[in-house]
């Protein structure tokens, strides 16, 4: 069974909620949520990624939004869901995630 998880950016701290994603249109809360183990948290939209069902190199899961490289490559992609499916995206061709080896480098959202 495939593993579904999402994270998204605390709305108040900052720091990355892991859990079951609640849209804004699916509550009466009128925010965007994150339901980790203890607590149902308000998050940015902007931020929230689902988990790609793959693991890098080191075993770190990898999100949508994430940056990543082929394994000892320079050029840093980015993971996006496109054409059905979680790809990294290096603006002139597109990789499946399965199909190759990859190292999670940060993502788009932290500087």
């Amino acid at each position: 069974m495939r593993e579904i998880e999402f994270r998204g950016k605390d709305a108040i701290t900052d720091e990355w909620i892991y859990g079951i994603y609640i849209p804004a249109s699916c509550t009466k809360l009128g925010y965007h949520s994150i339901i980790d183990a203890r607590h149902r948290r308000e998050v940015d939209p902007d931020t929230v990624g689902q988990y790609t069902g793959v693991r890098d190199y080191a075993g770190t899961k990898i999100y949508e939004g994430d940056r990543v490289q082929f394994l000892g490559e320079p050029a840093l992609l980015t993971v996006r869901f496109i054409r059905g499916a979680f790809m990294a995206d290096d603006g002139s061709a597109v990789y499946h995630l399965d199909d190759y080896t990859w190292l999670v480098i940060g993502n788009v959202y932290d500087k």
